[in-house]
């Protein structure tokens, strides 16, 4: 069969299309998270799971044990499933030792395997041969520019509405751990109906994140040269870091993907919208906020500004600088990049 993606994956698993052998593998844990959990739950019928349902863990079996429970035949059914679950607990060699069962998998048992932060060596031959037979799903992480529109699109999937700057900010302050996400998404759910928006303001009351401080706002501040209002939320962050959810390697991480962005448009000036907005990996409807950016920072001072933030970056790892708080460091860098 093929390696598969993740809406296609969940579609086939949802029509009861069961692979005879389903590897899944990869650094991001939510996605592997979601399919077993499904998995585990759907499947197979309740009151089938006595009979045609193995859950293993991979750190306490072995490539016998998981190859004879899945040459058994179902019983009063048409499919079993067998379940190895923190599969990269298998050692190498017991992996391999499943090449055999991969070439001649039975075809009433539905294998699964969920090596979770593990991604699978794509030249050894236990891989190749569930390549051949069966489903592979790689579960990569989201990458930082597509985060803001994976929580849109995860949004609506949950049935409510959200805008692009809103799922922005979200991606700023939450970060790049979907699950994470995933939750605060839960809890915003919990005290809305179905349909509703979710906005900054209840994303602030529910979540946390403040509507005027947060590295959203700074960025956009910054970009504008709003000396106050830059001031006030770097203030904000270095004087109440448990509130404001401070840090200077995710500040700073947040102010290179900005400056990369303004340094992406100098570069593609005169692009169509759409090319444009997706050499930045914006929305499009953010592309006019960065030709304010790019007047304000031509590309030399873009340049510099990159510079500045690599060298922060050391300093805050304590490399290079006196032992300044992260407050301090982060007020010292903010003044300069406005310089």
């Amino acid at each position: 069969m093929a390696q598969v993606a993740y809406p296609a994956l969940l579609e086939l698993l949802k029509k009861g299309q069961y692979p005879p052998i389903l590897l899944l593998h990869g650094e991001e844990a939510f996605f592997m998270d979601q399919l077993t959990n499904w998995i585990e739950q759907q499947a197979i019928s309740e009151d089938q799971k006595g009979f045609n349902q193995t859950v293993f863990y991979g750190r306490d079996v072995d490539a016998v044990t998981i190859v004879n429970a899945a040459r058994r035949f179902p019983m009063m059914a048409n499919q079993q499933l067998v379940l190895v679950k923190e599969a990269q607990g298998l050692s190498d060699k017991e992996y391999e030792k499943l090449q055999s069962y991969f070439e001649k998998p039975l075809g009433s048992t539905f294998l699964v395997l969920a090596f979770k932060g593990k991604t699978l060596d794509k030249r050894k031959k236990a891989y190749k041969a569930a390549d051949e037979k069966g489903l592979i799903f790689l579960s990569e992480k989201v990458k930082d520019y597509q985060l803001a529109k994976w929580i849109e699109g995860f949004i609506q999937e949950q049935g409510f509405k959200v805008s692009s700057e809103t799922a922005t900010i979200m991606s700023e302050y939450l970060g790049n751990n979907l699950s994470r996400i995933a939750s605060e998404v839960e809890k915003l759910a919990i005290n809305l109906t179905k349909g509703a928006a979710i906005t900054v303001e209840l994303i602030e009351k529910y979540v946390g994140i403040s509507r005027d401080y947060n590295v959203f706002e700074l960025q956009n501040a910054i970009g504008k040269r709003d000396t106050l209002k830059a001031f006030q939320i770097v203030s904000y962050f270095a004087e109440s870091p448990k509130a404001s959810n401070f840090s200077m390697p995710v500040c700073i991480g947040s102010l290179y993907s900005f400056f990369s962005k303004v340094y992406n448009f100098h570069h593609h000036k005169g692009m169509p919208q759409a090319q444009m907005a997706a050499a930045l990996g914006v929305n499009p409807y953010f592309l006019k906020d960065y030709e304010t950016y790019a007047r304000n920072f031509s590309l030399p001072k873009t340049k510099k500004a990159i510079g500045l933030l690599l060298e922060y970056d050391l300093k805050s790892k304590g490399l290079g600088s006196t032992e300044t708080s992260e407050g301090e460091l982060l007020k010292e860098m903010v003044y300069k990049l406005m310089a």
